[in-house]
């Protein structure tokens, strides 16, 4: 979604794109949450299994490999509400400016 975000930028689709960039705001935000809620449970859990570093036999359930994999979506999620917004910003500006 944050690459759709970045590829309609630079086509200038801004008359389609103002008003559904609140969504990728939405969107962000509310996945961010979500992920942060998730990475600091997949942590707690870990430490409070006792689990190793590196659970890569198989046998156990690698509660640090999904915190990684939780904190990379917040990382997207991040983007994605990041860029959105300031693409908005400068869209409504843009057009307020403008005699």
């Amino acid at each position: 979604m944050t690459m759709i975000v970045h590829i309609a930028h630079l086509k200038w689709n801004r008359d389609k794109w103002v008003h559904r960039l609140k969504l990728g705001i939405l969107l962000g935000f509310i996945v961010q949450t979500g992920c942060i809620v998730a990475f600091l449970t997949y942590i707690i859990l870990a430490a409070v299994q006792n689990q190793p570093l590196y659970p890569l036999d198989g046998n156990e359930r690698g509660y640090y490999v999904a915190a990684v994999w939780v904190f990379m979506t917040w990382k997207w999620s991040f983007a994605l509400f990041w860029y959105s917004r300031a693409y908005r910003k400068m869209y409504i500006t843009r057009y307020e400016t403008i005699p």
